[in-house]
């Protein structure tokens, strides 16, 4: 994934990606922090996939209706609408 990075300081901008970030916390220019401009779209990303890796992983243990079951036993928890969200996606749900 491409990260956008801007200097708070004089708006210099550059595109990292993900693997190269650690190198780019300071502007080449006035060496000042760089502040990540899609930092939402990072963090949904990031979401996205570890809800699929869970359920990926719950699939193998639990089986899917053992999963759906789990998911619906909790879904008044908060981060249970991503698996939801992701299940109705993959029309196992309604």
């Amino acid at each position: 994934m491409t990260i956008k990075l801007t200097c708070k300081h004089c708006d210099y901008t550059i595109e990292r990606k993900q693997e190269d970030l650690e190198y780019s916390k300071y502007c080449s220019k006035c060496g000042q922090q760089l502040k990540v401009e899609n930092l939402d779209d990072i963090v949904s990303q990031d979401i996205q996939t570890q809800v699929r890796q869970h359920l990926h992983e719950w699939f193998n243990t639990m089986g899917i209706e053992g999963t759906i079951e789990m998911i619906e036993r909790n879904k008044n928890q908060g981060p249970t609408k991503f698996y939801i969200e992701l299940l109705k996606e993959k029309r196992l749900i309604k």
